[in-house]
């Protein structure tokens, strides 16, 4: 009985061990940053646009190489409007590639072809990827009520192939300085202009 049950123990430990040393070694990360520019032609000049890239910072060696983010959706203040949508190639909604699935506070995409590149679309460790962007009518961190962008992706976890890995990241709003603070920094550097020039007087007369 009790050599079965060494065997049993023995067999677990040279099973589950190297799952559980692989998990451990291996992270998954990702990252959705965005840039902001203010529209000037066009229909749509005035709006605010926003692109955002992807980045998937998983482990990318050895037995953790298949953490790829296949999907990713972004929550924001139900009052804003969300025009313009443009989804990298082989990203859509779910039926249409090229367009986000968007409602009320909520926009998501989703890669259209599932694997990695050059068959399909999902995004591998180690890798970015561009085009996920929209425009909008009122700046990011200028709405009336409290706003805070959150973004989330779902992943392949190559130790369990039934359930993807969740992660999220929120954005804060991008600081605008306030007027007088602008009006110190005028008036600082303007000081400095002044104090420069009197040096270089200076040093001419000397």
């Amino acid at each position: 009985m009790n050599i079965k049950r060494t065997i049993v123990i023995a067999f677990l430990v040279v099973i589950l061990l190297p799952v559980s040393v692989f998990a451990a070694l291996c992270t998954p990360g990702m990252d959705f940053s965005y840039a902001e520019s203010l529209v000037t032609t066009g229909p749509f000049s005035g709006k605010w646009q926003y692109d955002f890239t992807l980045s998937n910072n998983s482990t990318a060696t050895g037995d953790c190489t298949d953490y790829d983010i296949f999907y990713v959706d972004l929550t924001y203040a139900g009052s804003r409007d969300f025009l313009d949508g443009a989804l990298p190639v082989g990203w859509g909604d779910g039926f249409t590639q090229g367009i986000w699935f968007s409602t009320s506070g909520f926009s998501l995409a989703t890669s259209m072809n599932p694997g990695i590149p050059p068959t399909g679309n999902d995004l591998p460790p180690g890798s970015s990827l561009t085009g996920f962007s929209f425009k909008t009518t009122v700046r990011y961190g200028e709405m009336s009520d409290p706003e805070l962008w959150e973004a989330s992706v779902l992943m392949n976890d190559p130790f369990d192939s039934t359930t993807p890995i969740y992660l999220s990241q929120t954005f804060p709003p991008p600081s605008v300085p306030e007027p007088g603070t602008v009006m110190l920094l005028g008036a600082g550097l303007a000081v400095m202009g002044i104090y420069g020039r009197v040096k270089k007087i200076v040093g001419v007369k000397k």
